[in-house]
């Protein structure tokens, strides 16, 4: 397995479903964790592979449970369902002439790199934010 820690791996597999899910919004599509091992090229043995798998699943299972993602049981596709408004509008949003879904899509294709991972996980993370935000936001 690589030396990333899971919550640098959650926030890779997190962008990368963001990137393909911002790419169809609004229409749901099938996600393939085997796919997304594949393309983000960071489990490098059959043992690595499973547990990639597994915790790709997972990061799925948390973006589910907390309103990311929605998951047909149907069919199986996936949707992304940002928590909110302000969630959309900040992967819509231009950040240096390239909005950020798109340049989440960019980055998941050279994941191997530091700085592309640092920037995913920047991003992730102010997405995530951005969705506890208006959550909570009767605390504020």
């Amino acid at each position: 397995m690589t030396n990333l820690s899971n919550v640098e791996l959650f926030r890779v597999y997190a962008g990368t479903t963001f990137a393909v899910l911002y790419e169809t919004f609004p229409l749901s599509c099938q996600l393939n964790a085997e796919q997304i091992i594949d393309h983000c090229k960071l489990a490098d043995d059959e043992d690595s592979r499973a547990q990639h798998l597994h915790l790709i699943e997972a990061t799925w299972r948390w973006l589910e449970k907390t309103d990311y993602l929605d998951h047909n049981q149907n069919n199986g596709a996936y949707n992304l369902t940002p928590r909110s408004f302000e969630g959309l509008t900040f992967l819509d949003d231009a950040d240096s002439g390239l909005c950020r879904g798109d340049k989440l899509r960019q980055l998941t294709q050279k994941v191997g790199g530091a700085t592309a991972i640092e920037s995913i996980a920047e991003i992730v993370s102010e997405l995530l934010g951005s969705g506890a935000k208006a959550a909570y936001a009767f605390l504020a």
